[in-house]
């Protein structure tokens, strides 16, 4: 994340920020189905 950062002349961008962004576009402008993000972003389902 560091390169990225230094690449695009910021400081901001985090795993965490990253992983929860593109869960948010991939759910609101995709259309992604809640069990396909989980799925994508390695989700193991705890059983809770």
């Amino acid at each position: 994340m560091k390169a990225i950062n230094k690449k695009i002349g910021t400081t901001g961008i985090t795993f965490y920020w990253a992983r929860h962004t593109f869960a948010t576009l991939a759910r609101n402008k995709c259309r992604m189905s809640k069990d396909d993000v989980a799925q994508v972003l390695n989700h193991v389902d705890s059983g809770h």
